[in-house]
């Protein structure tokens, strides 16, 4: 997340953390532009994510104003504390646009309430 934060700060955007209460990590704005980003981490090189169905359709509704940060080849260390991230190499897609054949259900509610 800090490297993401980094990168916008960099681009000229004040970054507000709103990963806590929204479906989107960072709320960027620069003069009258607001862009919604989505982060993602990864120890390996760029390759799949995990969105949730609020991820999706938040950046189907706010696209051209979204990006996705992906942070790739974190190093992580383990120590007393617990599991430390450093360095990481930071792609930025800025507009995002979410396309339906790059999504692949991996996961299905089912109902049971109705068959017990």
């Amino acid at each position: 997340m800090r490297l993401a934060e980094e990168h916008l700060r960099q681009l000229g955007y004040a970054v507000e953390d709103t990963s806590a209460k929204h479906p989107y990590d960072f709320k960027a704005t620069r003069s009258d532009e607001t862009l919604y980003i989505e982060v993602k981490g990864t120890t390996g090189h760029v390759g799949d994510i995990v969105l949730t169905k609020n991820e999706v359709n938040l950046h189907w509704e706010k696209h051209p104003n979204n990006g996705l940060i992906v942070v790739h080849s974190i190093q992580l260390s383990r120590g007393d504390a617990g599991p430390h991230a450093s360095d990481g190499v930071v792609a930025a897609k800025i507009p995002w646009k979410v396309e339906n054949e790059h999504l692949e259900p991996i996961s299905y509610r089912y109902r049971t309430d109705s068959i017990f």
